[in-house]
């Protein structure tokens, strides 16, 4: 099996049941491994190793999006550790958005940006809300 943080191969024992005992890598460090079809990863957190059982990262957030003129549309960009080029991600807002298309997409990484388009013919402004944010590895 090939141990992966974030980019780069690491030489780390098989990643099972066992919690890594490395702990030169920064706060966020994601490694995992897939034994079968069963994903199994850690999240280095600066002073400890916690474990996963999906290859999901999430966000949560505030953001307040700027007045949305009648089809153009605002975006913002968040940091999402672990998250990867190809990944898939999705994105909701705790407000209602009728009238509003959000999508996201990772655009670096650990980077992902989410759109929210305005659909209608006239302006559209929200006021603050939460951002949540779902990445699943590739």
């Amino acid at each position: 099996m090939v141990n992966k943080v974030r980019g780069s191969v690491i030489d780390l024992p098989t990643i099972s049941a066992t919690i890594p005992t490395a702990t030169t890598y920064p706060a966020g460090t994601v490694v995992w491994n897939s034994s079968g079809n069963t994903p199994v990863g850690w999240k280095y957190t600066g002073t400890t190793w916690e474990p996963f059982s999906s290859l999901k990262l999430e966000y949560s957030g505030s953001w307040d999006p700027a007045s949305i003129s009648a089809g153009s549309s605002v975006s913002t960009v968040v940091t999402v550790t672990g998250a990867a080029l190809g990944d898939f991600a999705q994105a909701s807002f705790s407000l209602d958005i009728t009238g509003c298309l959000i999508h996201a997409f990772v655009s670096a990484t650990n980077t992902v940006t989410v759109v929210l388009q305005n659909i209608t013919g006239g302006s559209i402004n929200l006021a603050s809300g939460t951002l949540r944010i779902r990445v699943e590895r590739k």
